[in-house]
């Protein structure tokens, strides 16, 4: 990923679905909500991450190096 993109994007925390409490249902959601804000935060740079994620010949290890996710 692109440093740039890692540091504007709006990161999840895990910690919030460790809540042994919560159902499925409500971690889902929590996700969702997560994604809506980020989205709203910076959406150029939330989209793009999503793509990158999205984009399967990124994560062939040549692709990865090259991208600049892995030195």
């Amino acid at each position: 990923m692109k440093q740039y993109l890692a540091e504007k994007f709006c990161w999840f925390d895990f910690s919030v679905l460790e809540d042994t409490a919560l159902t499925a249902a409500e971690k889902y959601q929590r996700l969702i909500t997560w994604a809506e804000t980020a989205r709203g935060i910076n959406p150029n740079v939330f989209d793009e991450v999503t793509q990158w994620i999205l984009d399967d010949a990124c994560w062939e290890p040549q692709s990865i190096t090259a991208f600049g996710a892995v030195s």
